[in-house]
């Protein structure tokens, strides 16, 4: 674990963010090859009609309409030693390969459209969530000036990925059924995981959950899962700046309004930067009614 320790981070090298967005939009396009190319066209060459064909790829991809609220989720919960959204890129990764796993045992035969669209669902759902963490993470971690370089290689990685699954996934369907076809998809999933969990966001930080590191300050600084965190919310037209702290008290402030409360500007732009200050070792000060009524 000493020697990985220094492997550099994403935040340290460009041509390793360049590459870890690459392979990590190649892993969106293994289910996207198998559910939306092989299996529809190994259907229809045993016989399922365009209804049978249009309902599996209907619920297949249900779980894309999922990522608003995997977004919201995965901003309220992070696993800070990993960094923001590596742990939800692993674990994603980690579930779809069960899912293959699973469907390999199985082995649903091209009659047994609904069993297939059910698995199609997790296959996607997994790829759906993998899709918002990787996003999130491009966002925190890539320089404004290679975003664009970066998005052409996520686009590229992802195309690449379903074509070469849904021609893997094709010629195994034709010579070895579901079996075959999800444990080869599974199998490369499986070596792309390996491949994410060395790539870490920031150095410093963990490799796996039991592994040795700590969260990175910009990490801690970004969350908003800890407590006295600041979350920024706009509430019926109004920004809003919303302070919790677990066992102190709760006030939402609208800055219209801050100087009414007693808050210098120095102290609310510490809080719209998302700094932790010493706002209740002072709390005393601030007018409670006036806290109360804005509420």
């Amino acid at each position: 674990m000493t020697m990985l320790s220094a492997l550099p981070a994403l935040s340290e090298s460009r041509r390793l963010r360049l590459l870890g967005f690459f392979l990590m939009y190649f892993s969106q396009g293994v289910p996207f090859g198998l559910v939306m190319t092989a299996i529809p066209a190994w259907l229809a060459a045993n016989g399922a009609s365009a209804g049978q064909v249009g309902f599996f790829i209907g619920i297949a991809m249900l779980p894309w309409s999922l990522k608003l609220i995997n977004g919201l989720v995965m901003d309220r919960f992070c696993y800070s030693p990993m960094g923001r959204r590596r742990a939800w890129i692993v674990g994603s990764q980690l579930a779809m390969i069960a899912a293959l796993l699973v469907t390999a045992i199985i082995a649903p035969g091209p009659d047994e459209i609904t069993l297939l669209a059910g698995l199609a669902f997790v296959f996607n759902l997994c790829g759906a969530v993998n899709d918002v963490a990787v996003d999130g993470m491009a966002v925190d971690i890539l320089p404004e000036d290679e975003r664009e370089q970066a998005n052409g290689f996520m686009g590229g990685g992802q195309i690449i990925g379903l074509s070469g699954t849904a021609i893997m996934s094709g010629a195994a369907l034709v010579a070895g059924g579901m079996a075959l076809a999800a444990t080869l998809a599974a199998a490369v999933v499986v070596v792309l995981t390996i491949i994410v969990t060395l790539l870490r966001e920031r150095p410093g930080e963990r490799f796996l959950p039991w592994t040795a590191g700590s969260a990175s300050e910009e990490c801690l600084a970004r969350s908003h899962t800890r407590a006295g965190a600041v979350a920024h919310r706009t509430v019926s037209g109004r920004r809003r700046i919303h302070y919790v702290e677990r066992g102190h008290g709760r006030c939402c402030l609208p800055g219209i309004q801050r100087d009414r409360i007693g808050l210098e500007q120095r102290r609310i732009h510490q809080f719209q930067q998302f700094q932790l200050v010493d706002y209740f070792a002072d709390r005393d000060a601030v007018d409670r009614p006036a806290v109360q009524e804005l509420r």
